[in-house]
């Protein structure tokens, strides 16, 4: 029998994440748009998540309910209050056979904590509750999802490692720049080899995701009228999606160590493998927009639904650089 509650957790975010757009959107033209309902840091509330599984009517709807950071969750873009997961554990604990099987639930913690009460009641659960977990992929997994990515074009093994070594093992910055290949051949009918790799994957990154990032968390009015001249000048709005992602993910990263105490830009350099000067450049900034380190995860997220939202017909291309503007909006100047 097919089982209604699971659990989603593992490293292989980029995995974990396909997977569960995929059940959203099949959630969603089956059931209707109203059907799934998400929560995160920014809106878990116990209360309003007890009511919504709980709530039924003559007609039992089905729901799909995301619960994301439950368990406790290590990984710093996926935390909720301790209070709150205590509340959530203490009602599945007490309800668990009794949750209607027109609810499906996904908890969602991608650095699960197995210490916790909530995590071994979960897995001791195992004939209500699914556990599937993502793994780290090895080098052969990312090579096998790169050629998947770039199977149009159809790339030998000297590409692939000569792709994956210059644009690193993460596969959401893989998958951006593979669909900015696939663009770029095609519209110019171009074989795919070194030559245009360098080009399109990495021409102006650095250059206009600095400028970009330099104003973004301080001065959103420039960062608009740059964003403007970006698309004036006709850029493909997988490169300059591809550009903020690249910046905002080296953020975020630098921030996670430097959090942890290590604020030595060659330290840091090192162990990103980024370019010393990419770390000195950002390095100043980081204390200043550290107690914006939700904003920014939030953020992060943002600009992968709207890569996916544009790609599967939910928000026109030609949208792009207005839905772009709404989500750097999101992030306060000050805080």
């Amino acid at each position: 029998m097919k089982k209604n509650i699971l659990l989603f957790t593992g490293e292989g975010k980029f995995l974990l994440d396909e997977k569960l757009d995929r059940r959203k959107k099949i959630f969603k033209e089956k059931y209707g748009q109203n059907s799934v309902y998400v929560f995160n840091s920014e809106n878990a509330d116990s209360g309003l998540i007890r009511n919504i599984i709980s709530s039924g009517n003559l007609f039992d709807e089905k729901k799909l309910i995301i619960l994301n950071g439950f368990p406790k969750d290590s990984y710093s873009g996926n935390f909720i209050k301790s209070e709150i997961i205590e509340e959530i554990e203490k009602y599945f604990s007490k309800n668990l056979k009794n949750i209607s099987s027109e609810n499906v639930i996904i908890f969602v913690s991608y650095k699960v904590d197995k210490r916790t009460k909530f995590y071994k009641f979960l897995k001791s659960s195992k004939d209500i509750v699914e556990i599937e977990e993502f793994k780290k992929l090895s080098l052969t997994d990312i090579k096998k999802n790169v050629k998947s990515f770039l199977q149009d074009l159809n790339p030998n093994i000297n590409l692939i490692d000569y792709f994956i070594n210059k644009v690193g093992s993460d596969l959401y910055s893989l998958k951006l720049d593979a669909d900015k290949l696939n663009s770029y051949c095609k519209t110019n009918k171009l074989r795919l080899d070194k030559n245009i790799i360098d080009l399109v994957v990495f021409s102006n990154y650095e250059t206009n995701a600095f400028e970009v990032l330099d104003n973004v968390f301080f001065n959103k009015k420039k960062t608009y009228i740059l964003l403007d001249e970006l698309k004036n000048q006709g850029l493909h709005y997988l490169q300059v999606l591809g550009m903020v992602y690249w910046g905002f993910r080296n953020i975020i990263q630098m921030l996670d160590l430097y959090i942890l105490g290590d604020k030595d830009s060659k330290s840091i350099a090192s162990k990103l493998g980024l370019a010393p000067f990419v770390v000195s450049k950002n390095i100043s900034v980081l204390p200043k927009i550290v107690n914006r380190k939700k904003y920014i995860h939030k953020t992060f997220e943002q600009l992968i639904n709207l890569d996916f939202s544009i790609k599967s017909g939910l928000i026109p291309v030609e949208s792009f650089y207005i839905e772009l503007k709404k989500i750097i909006s999101y992030i306060p100047d000050k805080y």
